[in-house]
């Protein structure tokens, strides 16, 4: 894959993705595999939906300082959905139905995309909430991952960045690329990861640190509706599902929900009853 850059002189610079992305010399304990993956889908609903695309980079780091070394191995393949793709979705990603007729990717656990996966002790997606509800379905296995956003999980705005999207933030550092095709996306991810926050630590080091941290999601429900914008403040945000607002903070579940009450008291959010429940990586970014 080629990556465009600007010199100094504002001309384009074609930056190749090499195979292997760095010279430190660690021995394979130091070091963990990581996915970066990517789908196009068929709409936004996991549940309804269908994959069209899937996209996977594998790759080795280190475990000290998050250091993408090397690429290990590469996934990409359409995938007939079986119902027609429609225009709109066509016009984002650029496939349509003449371009996956009768190409179907292998889910189960003979098939290289699963093989690929399983193999990472961690897959990172931008908008892993997203891809994870597609992939899961496919292949229900992964469920057990540990999950990682280079979306969420990295304070992008602390860093100087007011929007967290893909394309907008590897612009930011220095180059761009084709979007939404699928390989393309992790590729860019890969190569953004590899970048250093004003911190020092590479961006995937902040993926890795906040998923030691202990997590809780919080469940809020019999709260007014009027008080929606105040509740998004907060941090919290809808969830249909389970008709509550949820929000998610780091601290043991018993802390947090004494902190969560306190603050919404005194905010006077009104509420019927609040669910605080401790969440593993690899529950993170589960519905």
């Amino acid at each position: 894959m080629d990556f465009r850059k600007k010199n100094e002189d504002g001309s384009l610079k074609i930056i190749k993705m090499p195979r292997r992305l760095g010279t430190l010399k660690v021995t394979p304990e130091e070091t963990m595999k990581v996915a970066f993956t990517d789908v196009e889908t068929t709409g936004l609903d996991g549940n309804i939906h269908k994959i069209i695309e899937l996209g996977v980079v594998l790759t080795e780091v280190c475990l000290k300082t998050g250091l993408v070394i090397k690429g290990l191995d590469v996934f990409e393949s359409y995938n007939d959905p079986e119902e027609q793709i429609s225009e709109r979705i066509t016009k984002i990603n650029n496939i349509n139905n003449d371009m996956v007729k009768g190409i179907k990717i292998d889910w189960s656990e003979k098939g290289k995309a699963f093989g690929i996966l399983n193999s990472a002790q961690m897959i990172v997606c931008h908008n892993t909430k997203f891809d994870r509800s597609f992939l899961v379905k496919q292949m229900p296995m992964l469920t057990k991952k540990v999950w990682g956003c280079s979306q969420s999980q990295i304070d992008w705005l602390e860093d100087g960045m007011e929007k967290n999207n893909l394309i907008i933030l590897c612009m930011a550092h220095g180059f761009y690329y084709d979007a939404h095709k699928a390989l393309d996306d992790c590729l860019a991810t890969t190569v953004l990861m590899r970048c250093k926050s004003r911190d020092g630590r590479f961006y995937l080091k902040h993926i890795m640190d906040d998923l030691k941290k202990p997590k809780t999601k919080v469940i809020v429900r019999g709260n007014d509706y009027n008080q929606k914008e105040l509740w998004k403040e907060e941090g919290f945000a809808w969830d249909f599902d389970k008709q509550a607002q949820v929000a998610f903070f780091d601290g043991p579940a018993d802390e947090v929900e004494k902190e969560v009450v306190k603050d919404l008291e005194k905010k006077r959010l009104s509420f019927e009853n609040i669910e605080c429940v401790k969440i593993t990586p690899a529950q993170r970014f589960a519905p």
